[in-house]
């Protein structure tokens, strides 16, 4: 805190988090009058009723008095191409003086949210905030959002060196920095592998209302259904001590290992088998990974591969030109035998394609950059793991989130 504040010491938070952070426009708002056009949102989503009530509530009751509550997105750099997108609130409790501070993240590509900033028109930009009914009331007849500034700067330290700083601002941004995970050596990983993963159509599952329907999904599917639990109370219910929420898509040819990941001529591009691929159709390799940490159980991985042909991935992609955009990493369980029922626990993730005609030469993929967030790291070193084992679907340890 500065040296003009009133409020309590800088310890007394009341941490809020929520891993979903949806990244979007008012668009169909905008259409039906709700809101201004050209409104850039980033939605919290909350599936505990009590502390979505009480996040609202403070939203709505956001104290005009900089020094006492303040909104903000900040977007900062997480490494080559991807960045970090935080959306959050912070208020001043004048009976305990201590900072409640909301906050949800997002690793993303930074063209998506360059095309993201790129629709802010003259409306601005806002935080909107989403309870346990799901997605569609973030753009329905009860919208609830508050506006706030887009804030983009190169590292944490700008963030906090303007001695000037009003107090709510400060606070909010020192959550952001609180969250921050520097190295995954930190804690321990336990890995989850789902019994069975599946490349999914667009919009298998989802409400025709999800921002996400039009995204093919990779698809962990769970047949245990307590092991099911743990891993939607993690995503939908996250405690205030996780960090780092971050899926990613990785379709790898076989055999290739993370020394041969800049696609050098000799890189193993070999059946297990020993039997050459077919030069025309080759197998790949689809593995879909994501991961969070809590400071109290460490690191969680869920992760699973599906091997296909190079033409189905393509199918899968939508048109097979090396698009980069986000996809969809969506959990679901098995009920009732065979029939598969979805559960509304989605991520939007990087898709990172190596096969050698979607590489660009001039730009070499690199899987462990110096500035990159460890937690993409952490999933891509399991990725890469994953794809060469012999046999798919081998657990390599259990949750006990």
């Amino acid at each position: 805190m500065n040296e003009t504040t009133t409020s309590a010491p800088a310890t007394a938070y009341d941490d809020i988090t929520t891993n979903v952070l949806s990244l979007g426009t008012g668009k169909g708002a905008a259409a039906a009058g709700r809101v201004p056009p050209g409104l850039v949102i980033a939605g919290l989503f909350f599936n505990d009723r009590n502390i979505f009530r009480r996040v609202e509530r403070g939203l709505t009751h956001l104290p005009g008095d900089s020094n006492r509550g303040a909104a903000e997105v900040v977007v900062l750099p997480a490494g080559p191409e991807l960045v970090r997108v935080s959306a959050g609130i912070a208020w001043l409790d004048a009976e305990n003086g201590a900072w409640t501070v909301v906050l949800g993240e997002s690793l993303a590509p930074r063209m998506d949210i360059d095309l993201w900033l790129s629709e802010q028109g003259e409306a601005g930009a806002a935080i909107a905030i989403d309870g346990p009914r799901g997605l569609s009331r973030l753009f329905g007849e009860k919208f609830t959002a508050i506006r706030a500034p887009i804030t983009e700067a190169a590292s944490f330290d700008d963030l906090l060196s303007d001695p000037t700083l009003p107090d709510a601002l400060r606070a909010l941004r020192e959550g952001i920095r609180r969250r921050r995970v520097t190295s995954t050596d930190e804690a321990e990983t336990r890995t989850v592998t789902p019994q069975s993963t599946s490349l999914n159509e667009p919009g298998s599952g989802l409400t025709p209302d999800d921002p996400a329907v039009a995204l093919p999904q990779f698809r962990f599917v769970f047949t245990e259904a307590e092991e099911f639990k743990r891993v939607r109370a993690a995503l939908e219910e996250p405690a205030p001590d996780t960090h780092d929420l971050y899926g990613e898509a990785l379709v790898l040819p076989v055999g290739l290992r993370i020394e041969d990941s800049g696609l050098s001529e000799d890189a193993d591009t070999t059946h297990p088998s020993g039997d050459p691929q077919s030069s025309d159709d080759p197998e790949i390799i689809v593995v879909g990974a994501m991961a969070w940490r809590r400071v109290s159980t460490g690191w969680t991985l869920v992760i699973g591969r599906v091997r296909t042909r190079s033409s189905l991935v393509d199918q899968w992609l939508d048109d097979g030109t090396g698009d980069q955009r986000t996809r969809v990493l969506l959990a679901t369980v098995n009920k009732r035998g065979s029939t598969e029922q979805p559960v509304a626990i989605d991520l939007l993730c990087r898709v990172t394609d190596l096969r050698p005609e979607m590489q660009d030469t001039d730009d070499p993929f690199v899987p462990f950059a110096p500035d990159q967030e460890p937690v993409v790291t952490l999933v891509r070193t399991a990725a890469f793991a994953l794809s060469n084992e012999q046999r798919a679907g081998t657990p390599q340890g259990n949750s006990n989130e």
